[in-house]
């Protein structure tokens, strides 16, 4: 629909639809001629033909009419407004429909996300969505993957791991999640599950032995970097999952991005001139490297909170450069530590975590990372793949 909002002639209909929709709402929402279900749906289209025509402007003119709809209907706006990135309107939405009814499962686990996701309130946001999902069990309407995800979330970081568990477990057996390690939303059917893989595993094995057996000059590229380029590296907080409050403990650099592009500023510039010319005989033409290699940088004292990918379509390769024994990673049950010119693969959809903890202040682990296909994706759905995630 973005792309239908984009051409001209479409976004005439698309602000004729508006008016009629602003008609129904605005001028007869009093009117017992226009029923009930006729008068939500058009709240509903207003609002996604507003989103799409990027006249949020407009928006405003809704909150006119949101009190006169059933509580249901409330909550669908509240829905919208999130999905737009307008948090504080979704709040506020879901705040009065608790206010009118206490009991409103739906609300409860979204003003509970909202606390949790937006504001950082864990112990409330625990309460209201705990709350709603326990309703569930007694056949409520609410069975979304993102409530369980974030209240077992919050429990561990308050340090309540037999509740997270249990919330997972919930989960499983509701079909949410293939298990309690396995937390991912996204999923494709039938794909091997492990937590470790060999290189021998993956398609990438003749790519990532050769990455191996030049380890020290990847590793003699990758330390000059830090030590004279260190501006072109960005702080990353492990998609807000890094313990580390100050964030300063993890840093990458890029170096191919989505489509495998190589970076012209890194390669382009000869910074690391033989890491790049193998990336590019090993990788530019290659299936099994899906995108995104970048060098990590993970400073002492830095750790993760428990945290699962997205997807269980995707592996990742960690290349040795500089290790500590303090540095390591917990996947599933079984923690490893990283090793100077090895690889270390893993299956992101199942639980992991980094502890860098007890070394010297001034210890590093260093490694490049790559994005590889489950080997067991079909090639021709990898493309299609990716383009829904680019749209």
């Amino acid at each position: 629909m973005s792309e239908f909002a984009d051409d001209g002639d479409n976004r005439k209909l698309l602000d004729t639809s508006m008016e009629n929709f602003e008609l129904i709402l605005l001028q007869n929402k009093d009117s017992e001629d226009v029923p009930d279900e006729l008068f939500r749906l058009s709240a509903l289209y207003y609002v996604q033909c507003a989103r799409f025509r990027g006249g949020s402007q407009q928006l405003h003119k809704i909150l006119q009419v949101q009190r006169a709809l059933d509580l249901d209907a409330q909550c669908d706006f509240g829905v919208t407004w999130l999905g737009m990135n307008r948090p504080d309107e979704a709040a506020n939405i879901f705040k009065n429909i608790l206010e009118i009814n206490p009991h409103h499962s739906q609300a409860q686990a979204y003003f509970g996300y909202i606390l949790k996701v937006y504001e950082g309130d864990l112990e409330r946001g625990v309460q209201l969505m705990r709350r709603a999902l326990r309703d569930n069990k007694e056949g409520n309407v609410v069975n979304d993957q993102k409530f369980y995800f974030h209240l077992g979330d919050a429990f561990t970081r308050l340090g309540r791991l037999k509740d997270a568990h249990s919330v997972y477990a919930d989960a499983v057996k509701y079909g949410l999640f293939p298990s309690t390690l396995q937390r991912s939303f996204h999923n494709l059917a039938k794909l091997t599950a492990r937590p470790w893989w060999t290189i021998e595993q993956t398609e990438c094995s003749r790519q990532l032995r050769q990455l191996e057996r030049h380890w020290t000059t990847v590793k003699e590229e990758a330390q000059q970097m830090w030590h004279n380029h260190h501006h072109l590296f960005e702080k990353d907080n492990y998609s807000n999952n890094l313990i580390n409050e100050e964030n300063d403990g993890h840093w990458i650099l890029t170096i191919t991005d989505k489509g495998n592009s190589i970076s012209e500023e890194i390669c382009g510039e000869n910074l690391m001139p033989l890491t790049c010319q193998m990336l590019r005989e090993s990788f530019s033409d290659s299936v099994c490297a899906r995108e995104n290699v970048r060098l990590s940088v993970l400073k002492s004292g830095t750790s993760t909170w428990p945290h699962c990918g997205p997807t269980n379509y995707i592996l990742e390769a960690h290349l040795g450069l500089a290790t500590h024994s303090d540095a390591r990673l917990r996947v599933g049950n079984e923690t490893r530590g990283w090793k100077q010119g090895k690889m270390l693969i893993f299956d992101t959809s199942f639980e992991h975590e980094i502890i860098f903890e007890g070394a010297p202040a001034n210890a590093l682990r260093i490694a490049l990372i790559f994005e590889l296909w489950h080997p067991e994706v079909p090639h021709a759905l990898r493309g299609k793949i990716d383009q829904v995630e680019d749209n």
